[in-house]
This record gives C-alpha cells, structure tokens and sequence, in this order.
C-alpha cells in the first residue's frame, strides 16, 4: 500500500477507551474479540461520502478548466465505488470521561473500557491486519491541506515531475503513466 499519508499513531504509553453498551462489554469480556463495524452501519453513514465530498472541494480550486475535467474524470467519478466498499472501523478514544462518547455509546448503563494502546494493537495486528491506525483529524481547514500537499505535491514529488507537467502531459497524450500514477496513487492513500 502506498502511504504517504501520516497520521498521529498510537504512543507507546497511550490509554485507549472504548465506550460500549453493558451488552457489549459482557461479549467482548466472554469471547475475549472487539467487532468491528461495516462502515455502512456507522452512526453516521456519511462519513466515507464525506472523504469525496473533500477531493471534490480539492479538484474545485484548480484553476485549469482543463485540468479540473481530467481530475473529475479520473479520480471522482472511478471513486463511487469507494463508498461501498467493505471497510470496518473499529473506535477507540484517549478521552477517559467524554460526555459524548458516553451519551452515545453509554445507553445509561454504557461502560469505558481502557486499554494499554501499544498491547491493544499488536494484539490486533496478530489476528487481522490493520490498514490504518492513529488519531483522527476534525479539522476540516487541515484535512483539505492535507489532501492538497498529497494531490499537488507529495505525489509529484514522488514521480519526479511537478503537478503541472503531469496535467500539461495528460492533456496532449491522454492516458500517461505519469497522470495514472497519480491519480491512482491519490485514490490509494485516500481509500
């Protein structure tokens, strides 16, 4: 997988709760497994749309008519079966007493479980791969810069030619590595 985006991972001497009903917790204790969740049955089902709505926002500030149709092409439209895919999600929190996980999680007899993070993922990793770990990111502002350095520059770099001359290329010989690789990259690091 190519990854060049970071997230903040998991410290070495980080708590981890996990807020769930007393039901759960009475099957996780028993079978001693956490299940993780499709990510269509998220509380909030808009979260994977939410990834395209921020490419789309991305690809909108190009200035380059031309190139904004090319990325629209490549990279939106071959990325609708994203949000059908199968991915599960498994949530933990560093909060210990957060007044929103309880409230949705809690259903009044709701319990926090805490975890070592550094055991809890290797534990993990021992039975199911993990694709992606670590803190999430809230900030709209920052997640959109994020997506900009990867689309604009990192990837580039990467491919030893600018962002410019990837989109300058695509446009007189459609079909170039150079652009394929790009835009195939990008939808790699954002899946």
């Amino acid at each position: 997988m190519h990854d060049l985006m970071k997230f903040k991972g998991i410290d070495h001497d980080e708590v981890l709760y996990h807020y769930t009903s007393c039901k759960s917790v009475q099957g996780i204790l028993k079978s001693g497994i956490f299940f993780a969740t499709k990510s269509s049955f998220l509380n909030d089902t808009n979260e994977l749309a939410y990834i395209l709505e921020l490419v789309e926002m991305v690809i909108s500030e190009v200035e380059n008519a031309e190139y904004r149709h090319l990325l629209r092409l490549s990279i939106i439209e071959t990325m609708e079966e994203f949000t059908q895919r199968n991915i599960y999600v498994l949530s933990f929190s560093t909060d210990p007493d957060s007044l929103t996980l309880w409230a949705e999680f809690g259903d009044k007899t709701g319990y926090n479980m805490a975890f070592d993070g550094k055991k809890l993922l290797d534990a993990i990793k021992e039975h199911h791969p993990i694709t992606l770990h670590g803190h999430i990111i809230y900030d709209k502002a920052y997640q959109l810069k994020i997506l900009r350095n990867l689309l604009f520059v990192k990837i580039p770099d990467e491919l030893n030619i600018t962002f410019k001359d990837i989109m300058e290329e695509e446009i007189k010989s459609q079909n170039t590595e150079a652009f394929q690789e790009l835009t195939t990259r990008f939808q790699q690091d954002i899946s």
